[in-house]
């Protein structure tokens, strides 16, 4: 049953992530592009600007860890939950450059293709490519948190059922209680689509939940056992829904 899930997931999220006369503009808001709002130069723009928006939050938050004591010692490896369209992580080849190891997961195919091209295009080795939905990576032991620093995490709990976001951030609070030989805290960063920023009434969504501050909250402090820092350090708006960038550790 697993199998037959994982399949489906990766049909789906091919089709999704692939340009076709009935999927012209990937990922955009599916509210604007039934108003004809989207086109192919605003498309371009409003990615661009997500571009460069998660350049600016993740760069300096990303080298700060690098740049602290101990941070040699390990782990160094920063887990990314799903390529998608890769359009929040071309900060990638700078983090590698600064130490960091990298691992992608992502269940799509055409997602794990276009980022090795991403990274080949780029001259970036050192970079893990795993073609697997992340619990299935966790379960099967693709993925090991001992040697994880730094889950990133962008526009993908939104995109999970309310178990799968359960199961997740559970995961995710587990995560953040494991020790360091460097003694630096590990961190959980999402790109999320809050709920309190987009009210039903402006936004409308086709698949996508934005799970609210709360219901990410509650799962995170069952898996940690108790209560965990989560800051909105920046937001960004996409055409016009509103995203978080959320920093997640736990409290000292």
């Amino acid at each position: 049953m697993a199998g037959v899930l994982h399949n489906a997931l990766e049909v789906y999220w091919d089709n999704t992530l692939t340009p076709s006369r009935e999927n012209e503009f990937p990922l955009a808001p599916h509210d604007e592009v039934m108003a004809g709002r989207v086109d192919a130069v605003r498309y371009k723009r409003q990615n661009r600007r997500l571009a460069l928006k998660s350049w600016k939050v993740m760069v300096p938050e990303l080298l700060g860890l690098s740049e602290s004591a101990g941070f040699s010692e390990g782990p160094s490896r920063v887990q990314i939950c799903g390529w998608g369209l890769g359009r929040d992580l071309e900060w990638i080849p700078k983090i590698v450059n600064a130490g960091f190891q990298v691992s992608v997961c992502d269940v799509s195919s055409v997602a794990c293709t276009t980022c090795q091209i991403f990274l080949d295009r780029r001259g970036v080795g050192n970079v893990q490519v795993i073609t697997s939905d992340l619990e299935q990576a966790w379960n099967n032991g693709s993925i090991h948190d001992e040697q994880v620093l730094v889950y990133y995490a962008g526009q993908f709990v939104q995109n999970q059922s309310e178990e799968e976001k359960d199961t997740a951030m559970e995961h995710f609070g587990s995560f953040l209680r494991i020790p360091t030989q460097n003694g630096l805290g590990r961190r959980v960063y999402l790109l999320h689509a809050r709920g309190e920023d987009n009210p039903p009434d402006k936004v409308r969504w086709r698949n996508t939940i934005p799970y609210s501050d709360l219901e990410l909250r509650a799962p995170l402090e069952k898996g940690f056992g108790g209560p965990v820092l989560m800051e909105v350090i920046a937001r960004h708006r996409y055409y016009h829904q509103c995203y978080s960038f959320l920093r997640i550790g736990g409290a000292p």
